[in-house]
């Protein structure tokens, strides 16, 4: 999945099917299913609260079977030894992070670190020590979300998502 910025939007473009993408803390599986149903590739996601991930792997029974088929859903730390299996093909990585505490933004970013093929990482709020080898974009792009709506600040006008921060391998 090749990442760029158009206007304040993030443009996803797949290389040909051969990404790997994974959503860390995937809650009810929405990003999994739309990654694998809108640019072909093979999605998984980890989550912790099984209520969650119990509803995700009902919204993946009502998924194509194409898309079904590119998908997987485990419960599970997304900074544990599941995580770290799912990550080793990985290339693109997804992580709404914002409610987690720095000690769990660390075991994450090592988890990632350790990760050989991968190349993007989009979050909801910087990972406090970095990522090692992938460097963090100075511009922002607007993720939309289904608890961000429109966000309006003094007179600007408005925009459509919450500002991630981006990662990427050079």
């Amino acid at each position: 999945i090749g990442v760029r910025l158009v206007g304040s939007e993030m443009c996803i473009r797949d290389r040909g099917g051969g990404d790997k993408f994974i959503d860390l803390g995937s809650g009810e599986g929405a990003i999994v299913v739309q990654a694998a149903a809108d640019y072909q590739v093979s999605a998984a996601g980890i989550e912790l609260v099984r209520s969650r991930h119990e509803k995700a792997v009902q919204a993946l029974d009502s998924a194509s079977a194409d898309v079904a088929s590119r998908c997987s859903l485990v419960c599970g730390d997304a900074a544990g030894e599941d995580a770290a299996v799912l990550l080793k093909e990985a290339t693109v990585v997804w992580c709404s992070n914002l409610c987690f505490d720095e000690e769990l933004q660390q075991r994450i970013a090592d988890r990632i670190c350790e990760a050989p093929c991968v190349r993007a990482v989009a979050c909801l709020y910087p990972f406090p020590h970095g990522l090692g080898e992938l460097v963090q974009q100075q511009i922002p792009i607007f993720c939309r979300m289904s608890w961000s709506g429109r966000v309006q600040s003094s007179g600007d006008p408005f925009l459509l998502g919450f500002p991630c921060t981006v990662y990427l391998r050079c």
